[in-house]
């Protein structure tokens, strides 16, 4: 009984001791995380867009004219899935002058805009300055030559160590250990991407070129470029020696930094800035190393044909839009010298798959008066395509009518599409199925006045019912197919693919699953008019089995199918009908161009 007592004395006294250290002794709530930004210093506008969200160990960071802001205490507004995603990892003053939550208008440029865009723009700087720290600025990116690029090797302990990878030039100094000149890959100071397809150290491999590695050297490839991009600053390209001496000659028109022109001035002055010519500060491109076009063209000798395109390649997701293939360089080479009249006054191109965009834009940049040249790609690779097409505009070159918007091939063979996915186990075309819609103007989380006034005045239109396209409102008749003249490409309105009439339609190396073979005739089936010109070009043996259901496919939607070379040229060496199993055990892989039109309308290649 004693016993007893005693415990409940003790449990007694241990309540009376709780209570009194809950009234005299509070516990004092944890010390809320205070989130303490990093500065990034001088950065590029392609490093720039590693910081968009979707790596969750980065600062959330955007650029308004030149100045880079860490915006990730405002992820509700700037993370991923939010209304404004799209400026994460991107320089945005355009946009933000305009109110445009679209991707053509992210840029620095201030050319044309109104005093009121102007002084909307000022309101947001003072809003992100109220806000948020700025951390870094834009900076141009370095333009070496391989020889200014060996000053980079680590023997010098003053200088960082730069290494290049496929023409983009990498800052390794944290890596010393293994790229510097005791390390295991003492690559730094060279271009290395031959060498990392290669797992060589060998100096023969201290190259770009790619000629003769296997597939699988070229998936290597892909893992390093994608390991190596993540973890260090990308700083600038590989120039040849001849666009560095054009530099040198015209040094006014190398981009400058931003803060160096536009900090302490007037927006006034910003636009003049902007329009004044130059190369804009967040420029970044990689000249490609392509295949000579020549400007020798007998099929245009009133110009020369521009074939100097930048592009990024080997995007983090190292899809197949993240390489320009053969197919492409291929293309490009027979429309300069067989088809003259893409450069005709007031035609209309469409390139499905665009991928980096390399063909599409050469195209556009040799066809300066045409109404419209429109890049396509699935829905989730458009992002980086409009990248590349923007690198090249903000660095000059000729691209005024050139849009760049999604086409989902399963829009034009859901059927055949699902089918095949099915059977392959994949999805293989991208579809936006299943993922939240892009946010417009009404859904976009307004951070300013301007732009909740916007977005209020985008709802009140979509619920009048204001659904048509300013294109269309402009007065094309609803019942007849326009001419992509009829279309605005710089203002950001989608272009109705299937209502346009198109004179040429182009893609290469667009087949490699089976929803290819099947969703790709169809889709030209059904965006090609009667006087449509197709060209095609097509790595033929690549995949036995694809290419002849492809031609199988064409011939169910009507189409037919003819090899094409240029005019004088000798015909290529035949190839074993496409069939499965092939004909021959090894058929040699050979990239051919054809020419599809609609069944009997197609006239022979001449002799």
């Amino acid at each position: 009984m004693n016993a007893i007592l005693a415990a409940c004395g003790l449990v007694a006294v241990y309540i009376l001791i709780s209570l009194l250290r809950v009234v005299f002794f509070p516990r004092q709530p944890p010390p809320p995380l205070v989130y303490t930004p990093k500065q990034v210093g001088d950065i590029t506008l392609l490093e720039l867009s590693k910081h968009d969200g979707r790596d969750p160990m980065r600062p959330l960071l955007l650029a308004v004219r030149g100045r880079v802001f860490d915006v990730t205490m405002g992820r509700p507004f700037y993370g991923p899935g939010a209304g404004y995603s799209l400026f994460a990892g991107r320089e945005v003053a355009r946009a933000l002058a305009k109110v445009e939550v679209e991707e053509s208008e992210c840029n620095d440029n201030l050319e044309g805009l109104s005093q009121r865009e102007l002084e909307s723009l000022a309101d947001w700087e003072r809003t992100f300055e109220g806000k948020y720290e700025v951390v870094g600025r834009v900076v141009p990116p370095l333009r070496l030559t391989l020889e200014q690029l060996a000053q980079y090797s680590g023997t010098d302990s003053s200088k960082p160590l730069y290494l290049s990878v496929c023409g983009l030039v990498l800052d390794v100094t944290a890596g010393s250990g293994f790229y510097g000149p005791d390390g295991a890959y003492p690559f730094a100071g060279r271009e290395c991407a031959r060498a990392l397809a290669k797992f060589s150290t060998e100096e023969a491999d201290l190259v770009a070129d790619l000629t003769g590695c296997s597939l699988a050297e070229l998936d290597s490839l892909k893992d390093w470029q994608a390991r190596l991009y993540g973890k260090y600053p990308i700083v600038g390209e590989v120039v040849t020696e001849e666009a560095a001496a054009a530099q040198e000659a015209a040094p006014e028109a190398a981009a400058a930094p931003a803060d160096d022109k536009l900090q302490g001035g007037s927006l006034e002055d910003a636009a003049a800035a902007a329009g004044d010519g130059r190369v804009q500060p967040s420029t970044l491109s990689r000249q490609q190393a392509s295949p000579s076009l020549d400007s020798n063209s007998s099929s245009n000798p009133s110009s020369p044909w521009l074939s100097d395109v930048a592009v990024v390649e080997s995007t983090p997701l190292a899809t197949t839009g993240g390489q320009t293939w053969n197919a492409a360089y291929r293309l490009a080479a027979y429309i300069r010298d067989a088809e003259p009249g893409v450069r005709a006054p007031g035609v209309s191109l469409l390139e499905l798959g665009s991928g980096t965009g390399w063909l599409g834009i050469t195209l556009a940049a040799n066809m300066p008066h045409a109404a419209l040249v429109c890049l396509t790609e699935q829905p989730d690779g458009v992002a980086w395509l409009q990248h590349n097409v923007s690198l090249n505009r903000q660095a000059g070159r000729p691209l005024r009518n050139l849009q760049v918007q999604p086409c989902d091939w399963n829009e034009f063979g859901q059927g055949a599409a699902a089918a095949a996915a099915a059977a392959s186990g994949s999805g293989g075309s991208s579809s936006s199925a299943g993922k939240p819609p892009a946010p417009t103007a009404a859904a976009v989380l307004a951070d300013t006045p301007a732009a909740a006034a916007a977005a209020g005045a985008a709802a009140a239109a979509a619920a009048a019912g204001a659904t048509t396209p300013p294109a269309t409102a402009a007065g094309v008749a609803s019942g007849a197919a326009p001419h992509a003249a009829a279309l605005v490409p710089e203002g950001g309105t989608a272009v109705d693919l299937r209502r346009t009439s198109w004179d040429y339609l182009v893609g290469s190396d667009l087949v490699y699953n089976e929803a290819g073979s099947c969703c790709l005739p169809r889709v030209m089936a059904a965006l090609a008019g009667l006087c449509t010109r197709i060209l095609y070009c097509h790595t033929k043996h690549r995949f036995d089995l694809l290419d002849a259901e492809l031609f199988e496919q064409l011939a169910v939607c009507g189409l037919e199918a003819e090899e094409v070379w240029e005019p004088g040229a000798p015909p290529p060496p035949r190839s074993p009908p496409p069939q499965f199993p092939p004909a021959e055990l090894f058929p040699d892989q050979r990239v051919a161009v054809y020419r599809i039109s609609k069944a009997a309308s197609m006239p022979s290649q001449p002799s």
